[in-house]
């Protein structure tokens, strides 16, 4: 890499074409987008009503087990229910059906993850595949505390949520110590970097219950 100047502005320039994609999404800034919150971008409507309910319909009580970080109950940072929507044994439960869903997922958020690169990456960008799909439950009371996404153990590019209802109150996805929040709309898409500049929560739900898929780009 070396240092160079553009616009009368100094920035990084990436030389190695192994790494280019990649680090290119962070460090290359268009005119038009000079502030983090202009990489956070809201797809409206991509995720139809019908499959949202399709979605909450299929899984069941039994299949939600206590959000953990790296495997680990901490109530103090995470406290919702999840579904491991992409896991075998959940699949396995109804195959066909969920086996469907899984695949539905996977088209909507590539497809939102190809317009996001188109419009904010200005080179080729090689992933190597998401995380799977968690279906994540915030009951009133519930949330996510201020965290990133990607780390030392587990490297992330993109963090992606789909929002599947919009009927409580509370529960905003916020950013940058709640100087960012955003409550959405049902079917809305919300993708952004993963690294460490974009600290993020989910804000304590007030009433009714949050249901939305989340996963990560490799």
């Amino acid at each position: 890499m070396q240092l160079v100047e553009t616009n009368g502005k100094r920035g990084i320039e990436d030389k190695e074409d192994n790494i280019g994609g990649r680090m290119t999404l962070f460090f290359y800034m268009k005119k038009n987008l000079k502030k983090l919150k202009d990489y956070i971008h809201v797809y409206k409507n991509a995720i139809s009503h019908e499959f949202c309910s399709e979605i909450l319909k299929e899984y069941k009580k039994d299949d939600y087990e206590v959000g953990t970080i790296n495997d680990f109950e901490t109530s103090r940072y995470r406290n919702c229910d999840v579904v491991y929507i992409s896991n075998y044994d959940t699949i396995e439960k109804n195959q066909n059906n969920r086996k469907s869903i899984d695949e539905g997922i996977y088209d909507i958020i590539h497809k939102g993850i190809k317009k996001y690169l188109k419009k904010y990456s200005p080179h080729t960008f090689n992933m190597n595949g998401d995380t799977g799909y968690q279906l994540i439950r915030y009951k009133t009371g519930d949330y996510v505390t201020e965290h990133i996404d990607t780390s030392s153990g587990e490297h992330r590019t993109l963090s992606c949520s789909l929002l599947l209802n919009d009927d409580y109150e509370g529960g905003e996805l916020s950013f940058f110590n709640k100087r960012y929040k955003r409550k959405g709309s049902k079917g809305d898409l919300v993708i952004f970097p993963s690294s460490f500049t974009y600290p993020h929560e989910v804000l304590p739900v007030i009433s009714g219950t949050r249901y939305s898929i989340v996963t990560w780009i490799r």
